[in-house]
C-alpha cells in the first residue's frame, strides 16, 4: 500500500480527486435530469388514462380524481429537484473555486486545498457554519422556491386547468356519449372501411 508522504504528490492527489468530482457532479446532475423527464412522462401517461377513462364513462369521480395526479406528481419531481439542486450547488461552488484565480494561485502556491465547506460538503454537514453558503443552499433547495420554477408549475398547472375543463363540459352535459355510443360509432366506421 502506497501512502502518500510526499506534499506535492498529496496535492496533486487532492486535485485529481476535485476534477474527478467534477465529472461525477455532472453524470449524476445527468442522471436527475432524466428521471425528471421521466416523472413528466409518468404524468402525462397516468393523467391521460384517468382522464379518458373518467370522460368515456361520464364519471365525475374519475375526473376529480386525475386532478390529483398532476399534484402527486409535481411534488414528486419537486423533491427529486431539491435532491438534484443540492448537487448543483456543489458544482457551483467547485466552479467558482476553479475559476477564481486569486484563490488557485493561493492554493498551488502552498499546496493546500483549503477546509472550505462549500467546496468540501457535498451534503452541506457543515454549511449551516457559513451563513454566506448556509442561505444560498437554502435556497437553492427550498421546496417553495423550486416549485416556482417555470418548467416544474407551468407544466402541472397546464394539466390541472386542462383537467377542470373535461369536468366542466362532463358536468354541463357537453360530453353526452355513452359507452354504447361509443361502440357503435366504432363498428359503424369498421364497417365503412371494409366496404
Amino acid at each position: 500500500m502506497n501512502i502518500l508522504t510526499n506534499e506535492d504528490e498529496l496535492f496533486k492527489f487532492k486535485i485529481e480527486l476535485l476534477e474527478k468530482e467534477i465529472d461525477i457532479l455532472s453524470s449524476i446532475i445527468g442522471r436527475y435530469d432524466d428521471i425528471l423527464f421521466k416523472i413528466k412522462g409518468w404524468t402525462i401517461s397516468l393523467w391521460i388514462a384517468v382522464i379518458g377513462w373518467g370522460i368515456l364513462s361520464n364519471s365525475m369521480l374519475l375526473l376529480i380524481l386525475a386532478l390529483f395526479v398532476p399534484i402527486l406528481f409535481c411534488f414528486l419531481e419537486v423533491q427529486f429537484k431539491m435532491i438534484q439542486r443540492r448537487y448543483i450547488f456543489r458544482g457551483n461552488n467547485l466552479q467558482k473555486f476553479f475559476h477564481n484565480d486569486e484563490k488557485l494561485k493561493e492554493v498551488f502556491k502552498e499546496k493546500n486545498i483549503p477546509q472550505n465547506p462549500g467546496i468540501y460538503d457535498l451534503n452541506a454537514h457543515y454549511i449551516g457554519k457559513i451563513k454566506e453558503l448556509s442561505e444560498k443552499y437554502k435556497k437553492m433547495t427550498n421546496f417553495f422556491w423550486i416549485i416556482r420554477f417555470p418548467n416544474v408549475y407551468l407544466f402541472y398547472l397546464t394539466i390541472l386547468i386542462l383537467n377542470i375543463i373535461a369536468i366542466i363540459f362532463v358536468y354541463f352535459g357537453c360530453i353526452q356519449m355513452q359507452n354504447k355510443e361509443i361502440i357503435a360509432t366504432l363498428t359503424y366506421l369498421k364497417q365503412q372501411n371494409r366496404n
